[in-house]
């Protein structure tokens, strides 16, 4: 019975081999529930206003970046199309014409975790022709609202990055969890172009959230359909089903967040949206579509060198930025006093040695004086 079985298996395994339909019905089912998958997770984007919509040009007109960073967390949004976020530490960001408008919004969601300190701090720089960075817009006094109120300059006490022109910003209140919002337009960054260039520091670099989703969901409607018309023309003696239309059987459910199969809703949106791609202008496309880059290999790495922060500035919290340790409050005083910061416990440390050694030097020369004394009273001088 076993070497029945064995052989049968063998059998299956060998046709399966033989027979290349069986690999590529078993990818165009893994495609379309990643398609499905990939649709519902990220229902709340607007894919039909992309496609709707034409962009302020192409994505090689103008080239935008994003710098940012939150005490403690934040997520940020340009025209309702997610963009990133962070938590202590200063992320960058291109954002690509195809989400630009002649008049444009960036929202701004941030809120405490550790109850230290809070704020949010931010800056948009348009690449000019030679690579340099010009800000468009930078998170500073009277340009940032918080609900119906303007966002208030905050001064921040423990070391923050360098965000060239930005301030630290938040609500009117502390810590808790706030929305910050400002406007750009076409016009400004055009007026950018024309201020002076600044560096951006080293940052964490991401891509763009909803650019990532666009991508990913675009390429693999073009694979599916790839494989489609493969085994459309393909004759093949295997009986696989292939997975179309709509599945409403008890067991067949998304791979992602809990509900039935919904391909035949989801695949009209992922064919239109790579229709709207192949039709942009070439520099659009290949963000879009986004061809892999060769590895330059092992040979090509650069020498290891010792770390060597910059001296004499210890009095500037913007140099040698490094995220802070994670925090846990429990509500007492005394914790929060102990994780305010690194910095924090070392002045409370190096004043806790002043006052001992000070302390002692008292002693020391409180010992020393009354022995004197001492002598003095003893001597046969006084004593007459």
């Amino acid at each position: 019975m076993w070497i029945l079985a064995f052989v049968g298996w063998a059998f299956f395994i060998g046709a399966a081999a033989a027979d290349p339909v069986l690999e590529w019905r078993r990818e165009y089912n893994q495609v379309a529930a990643s398609i499905d998958t990939l649709s519902r997770m990220n229902a709340g984007q607007n894919f039909e206003e992309l496609m709707r919509r034409q962009g302020r040009g192409t994505a090689g007109d103008v080239e935008l970046t994003l710098l940012f960073w939150a005490d403690d967390e934040a997520e940020v949004f340009i025209n309702g199309f997610r963009v990133g976020q962070t938590r202590l530490t200063p992320t960058r960001i291109d954002i690509p014409s195809l989400y630009l408008r002649d008049k444009n919004s960036i929202q701004v969601h941030c809120w405490d975790t550790d109850k230290v300190e809070s704020g949010f701090m931010a800056g948009l720089y348009i690449r000019d022709g030679d690579g340099g960075m010009r800000p468009v817009l930078v998170t500073e006094e009277g340009l940032w609202r918080s609900g119906n109120a303007m966002a208030e300059v905050r001064y921040y006490a423990h070391s923050q990055p360098d965000i060239p022109g930005a301030e630290v910003i938040w609500g009117d209140g502390l810590f808790g969890e706030v929305w910050l919002e400002a406007e750009f337009s076409a016009r400004q960054m055009d007026q950018a172009q024309r201020r002076q260039a600044v560096d951006l520091p080293p940052a964490r670099e991401q891509q763009m959230d909803m650019h990532e989703v666009v991508s990913r969901l675009v390429q693999l409607q073009a694979r599916h359909s790839e494989l489609g018309g493969r085994l459309q023309r393909a004759q093949s003696n295997l009986d696989i089903p292939r997975y179309k239309g709509y599945i409403s059987g008890r067991l067949a459910f998304t791979l992602g967040r809990a509900g039935r199969l919904t391909e035949k809703e989801n695949k009209a949106t992922s064919e239109r949206l790579l229709a709207w791609a192949d039709a942009l202008p070439t520099a659009a496309r290949d963000l879009v579509f986004r061809p892999p880059r060769e590895l330059k290999g092992i040979e090509a790495v650069v020498e290891s060198q010792e770390f060597k922060a910059s001296s004499g500035a210890a009095a500037d919290r913007k140099k040698d930025y490094l995220p802070p340790p994670e925090r846990r409050s429990d509500g007492s005083e005394k914790h929060l006093l102990e994780n305010a910061s690194m910095v924090y416990v070392a002045r409370v440390k190096k004043v806790e040695w002043l006052l001992w050694a000070t302390f002692a030097g008292l002693l020391c020369y409180a010992f020393f004086s009354g022995h004197r004394w001492w002598l003095i009273f003893k001597a046969e001088e006084w004593n007459r």
